[in-house]
């Protein structure tokens, strides 16, 4: 196989993949007014959403996932306060259609 391909062709590669595709998509979310946070682990994100104030943001949260699921995207709230997008590619995405992505 190519030298180029092999690290991603094991779960391991997957999962940095992911991490890459995800962290790069996402990156611009840090300044965006309300996001405290962006986080993630693998193909499994989170973006933390809180109000002016600082407080987590339940309500804004909820209305997102409800406009995401208007256009046909799937977002769960997650958190203890709910206030977390969490953000994940279906599980039949493979490493190399990560991999075509970049």
């Amino acid at each position: 196989g190519s030298p180029r391909l092999e690290p991603y062709l094991s779960p391991e590669g997957e999962r940095e993949i992911a991490e890459e595709v995800f962290e790069a998509a996402l990156a611009s979310l840090h300044d965006v007014n309300g996001v405290a946070d962006v986080r993630g682990l693998g193909a499994l994100w989170g973006v933390e959403l809180v109000t002016d104030a600082g407080e987590p943001d339940a309500a804004r949260t909820f209305a997102t996932i409800k406009a995401a699921m208007r256009r046909g995207v799937l977002l769960l709230g997650d958190g203890s306060d709910r206030n977390v997008l969490a953000l994940m590619p279906p599980f039949s995405i493979a490493g190399i259609s990560c991999f075509m992505l970049r």
